[in-house]
């Protein structure tokens, strides 16, 4: 099972000026936020960051895509951008993207969108990523 890592979750913490008390018990998704989106986002294209901060910035924005499906305003155009973000780094992001693999009655609002990027990503690493199996 992944967590984000201490050092990880402080350097967000302080870029975004999170709200974090340090008490969270599952950091991404208490401080998940879907406002902010896109600046989540664009924070993780613009830098070059440790692996420990990219998947501690991807659990957090995937967190916030979870919110978002819940109050009806997913966008469609930042999760594609996710997609190509993930397929970049899939290896790395692969525990990652595991959290969100509900079972039963335990499933999330993007748990089936996941499923699709793990199940192209284990059959496609080998090859060429596919297009248009992402939706």
């Amino acid at each position: 099972m992944w967590f984000p890592s201490q050092k990880a979750k402080d350097h967000l913490n302080d870029i975004f000026n999170l709200p974090a008390t340090g008490n969270e018990q599952d950091w991404e998704v208490e401080l998940s936020d879907p406002g902010r989106l896109l600046a989540f986002i664009e924070y993780y294209q613009r830098a070059d960051h440790a692996d420990d901060v990219r998947c501690a910035l991807m659990a957090l924005i995937l967190s916030s895509f979870e919110d978002s499906k819940w109050a009806d305003k997913f966008d469609i155009q930042l999760w594609k951008d996710v997609v190509e973000l993930i397929k970049s780094d899939y290896e790395n992001q692969k525990p990652v993207l595991m959290q969100w693999l509900g079972k039963g009655d335990d499933v999330f609002r993007i748990t089936q969108l996941i499923e699709k990027i793990i199940n192209e990503g284990s059959e496609s690493q080998a090859n060429q990523w596919g297009r248009n199996q992402w939706l």
